[in-house]
Formats: structure tokens, C-alpha cells, sequence
């Protein structure tokens, strides 16, 4: 059985302040630590993120990822994706399939 669906996806996030991007992903650093979890572990505990990709968000060398790789990552670390965006003011595109 097939299901179809159409879903958003945010294909460009642009931080306005510089340092938005690295504020996330030291959250999503801080959580994975927290938890216990090596960058290979949190990559696996979900999957459809490599580590290198996990590493690079970490580190706040993104400047495009796609909303479902912070659902992933927010499952990943058992938290919800507003946690890893509170206070951050992104300007974005939603295109739609």
C-alpha cells in the first residue's frame, strides 16, 4: 500500500544574527551530551543523519537544513523542535512540493 502526502519542507533558513546558527546547534550539543551520547550514537539512534552531518549542525557550520532533519535531530535527543528554536528569529522560505 502507497501513501501520498504533501508536505512542506523549509528549504532555506538564513540566520539574521550571526551567531543564531551556532546558539542551536550548541543546544543540540548540550542535549546530546546530557543524554550521554557520543555523535555517533545520536546519529544512530535515528536515522537519516550521518554523523558528519550531526557534526557540522553541532558545530554551526549550516547554513541550509531542511525541517525534517530537526524533527530527526529532536527526536533523536527527546525533545521538541521548539526547544531548539526558542528565541532564535530565522528568516525562511517554504516551498511546497
Amino acid at each position: 500500500m502507497n501513501i501520498l502526502f504533501k508536505r512542506s519542507t523549509i528549504t532555506y533558513m538564513q540566520q539574521i544574527k550571526n551567531n543564531n546558527v551556532k546558539k542551536v546547534g550548541k543546544r543540540i550539543k548540550e542535549r546530546r551530551k546530557s543524554l550521554g551520547l557520543s555523535i555517533n550514537g545520536a546519529a544512530m539512534k535515528y536515522g537519516g543523519i550521518s554523523a558528519a552531518t550531526w557534526c557540522r549542525i553541532e558545530k554551526g557550520l549550516f547554513c541550509d537544513i531542511d525541517f525534517s532533519k530537526l524533527i530527526a535531530i529532536s527526536k533523536a535527543l527527546e525533545i521538541t523542535v521548539d526547544v531548539l528554536l526558542k528565541d532564535i528569529d530565522f528568516d525562511y522560505t517554504i516551498l511546497e512540493d
